[in-house]
């Protein structure tokens, strides 16, 4: 339908998102927008999973842990306080920042790899 629709029309297609591209070959057109796959995610998880699509991120944030610290509860972290701690507990300090590419937007429990050990983060 959109190859009869657009028939008559100039211009470059895109029709295929990172679904579409692992998906639907047919539907690549000119453009193809990869989205979540530059990043490693499967489009369509928990259904199949990035090793399904043999996807890898095509980049990554790294830094180091650069101090540690020891919470009790009520203590808080982060701008504007926004992790209050609800049990004594020892956390890292990493050395990064939003002028290093780390989203503003990101919020306490966002998943990290601390010497490939899953944990989350914690304040912003």
């Amino acid at each position: 339908v959109f190859k009869q629709t657009t028939q008559d029309l100039a211009g470059e297609e895109s029709l295929a998102n990172s679904a579409g591209i692992l998906r639907h070959p047919d539907a690549h057109a000119d453009w193809v927008r990869a989205g979540v796959a530059l990043y490693g995610g499967s489009p369509d998880y928990p259904k199949h999973s990035a090793a399904h699509w043999q996807l890898l991120p095509g980049m990554s944030l790294s830094s180091q842990i650069i101090g540690t610290q020891n919470l009790q509860p009520g203590d808080t972290v982060g701008y504007g306080s926004t992790f209050r701690a609800e049990q004594a507990m020892r956390i890292g300090l990493v050395a990064c920042g939003y002028a290093d590419g780390y989203p503003r937007h990101a919020a306490t429990g966002t998943p990290i790899l601390v010497h490939g050990i899953p944990t989350r983060t914690l304040g912003r």
